[in-house]
């Protein structure tokens, strides 16, 4: 076997940099990038990975032959930690924050629309105005819990409506019944709605904001449209939608903040296990002890096994075996 892992603590803070960068860039790519290149995102990673797991594959049947082995492996796994904390960062940033903003600029922006208006005309709109006479009507609001608290009420006009078209929605913003004050729903000069649509990891919030319709349906009895269209009522699209874009951003800044901290925490961690692992067999070749390692056996050296019943051992008294005259150990056989 031979000698012990050995990497050097200035190795271990360039490694750590590396690693940083491969989060960084993996964050940044699913966080910024993947509205419109996911499958090339994705293709990207799993190269990586692939790579990085063949390399770990590959050292792994020489972990007992080379101590490159296994310092390869520490950097390969190293590497895939980074991608695959890099990728969850990067998808929970844009799936909070991020693909919102991204979805309301690369949808239609419909203005001057009246709250009577057939809802499926705007199926493809992210921003959505109103004409002056819409409003939240509260009166008509409903909570339905399922953990969270989802909120509906309807956006009416001074105008009888058969149906409701549009609803103003919100988490944890409501009283069970007739109390609303989600977003800018207490604002008169509101008039503006952004789209919500479900995000890609998290819950079915359209399949709870329906639930909370029906229940708004029995309560007042009022009819809503089969797929109506469910918006975050606001006084300020534009602000609205910068405030979305920051905090995603802030999610990232802060996680490659953090990453910078545990990539040195882990250099040094690294280094100190291996320094332990040194020290405590530092005569015997740099693997850990065995059998035949004993604190009594410190200094000799295993010479070899002959064919023979004997096994031949350099006394730990030093000089060369069966020359007693030159200060030398005994030649033992047993």
């Amino acid at each position: 076997m031979s000698g012990p892992t050995d990497i050097s603590i200035e190795n271990l803070l360039k490694i750590s940099v590396l690693a940083w960068v491969v989060f960084t860039i993996t964050a940044l790519l699913f966080g910024l990038s993947y509205h419109d290149s996911a499958v090339e995102i994705w293709t990207l990673v799993l190269i990586g990975v692939v790579v990085l797991v063949m390399v770990i594959g590959q050292s792994w049947r020489q972990w007992n032959e080379s101590p490159h082995a296994r310092i390869s492996i520490i950097v390969a796994m190293w590497l895939l930690l980074s991608v695959g904390l890099g990728s969850f960062v990067g998808i929970f940033a844009y799936d909070c924050c991020i693909r919102e903003y991204w979805t309301a600029q690369q949808l239609e922006a419909r203005e001057n629309v009246l709250p009577a208006e057939p809802a499926g005309a705007y199926a493809n709109a992210g921003e959505i105005v109103f004409a002056d006479e819409a409003r939240v009507d509260p009166s008509k609001a409903v909570g339905y819990k399922d953990t969270s608290v989802y909120c509906v009420a309807p956006i009416a006009s001074d105008a009888p409506m058969d149906t409701v078209q549009f609803w103003a929605a919100g988490l944890d913003c409501c009283g069970a019944r007739g109390s609303f004050v989600c977003d800018d729903a207490w604002n008169p000069k509101a008039h503006s709605g952004l789209v919500i649509r479900n995000s890609t990891l998290g819950e079915d919030l359209r399949g709870q904001y329906m639930k909370a319709v029906k229940l708004a349906e029995i309560t007042y009895a009022i009819a809503s449209v089969k797929e109506p269209i469910f918006v975050r009522w606001v006084s300020n699209p534009d602000q609205v939608e910068l405030n979305i874009w920051r905090a995603g951003m802030g999610v990232l800044l802060a996680c490659i903040i953090i990453a910078t901290l545990v990539c040195g925490l882990q250099a040094c961690g690294i280094h100190l296990a291996l320094r332990r692992q040194q020290l405590y067999s530092p005569l015997t070749g740099g693997h850990s002890p065995t059998l035949g390692d004993s604190p009594n056996m410190r200094g000799s050296q295993f010479l070899g096994r002959p064919k023979g019943p004997g096994c031949l051992f350099l006394s730990p008294f030093g000089g060369m075996p069966g020359h007693p005259s030159q200060g030398g150990g005994m030649l033992s056989t047993h």
